[in-house]
């Protein structure tokens, strides 16, 4: 399952500044996921924040 997101500048809201969303909908809900984010070779990318372990993603639960 692939979602592509990009904005070509920052979004402010109030004192937060809040990125570009993915959502995944109708997905599978028996088998175990892992993200993987897929970027340009200079990038570094990191997850600021998720509530759970993006390489153990349990649907079911």
């Amino acid at each position: 399952f692939y979602r592509f997101v990009l904005e070509p500048e920052l979004m402010l809201v109030g004192n937060d500044i809040t990125g570009p969303v993915a959502k995944f909908l109708d997905i599978p809900e028996a088998p175990l996921l892992t993200l993987n984010m897929i970027t340009p070779e200079g990038w570094l990318v990191e997850t600021v924040q998720s509530n759970c372990d993006l390489d153990n993603i349990h649907l079911k639960d």
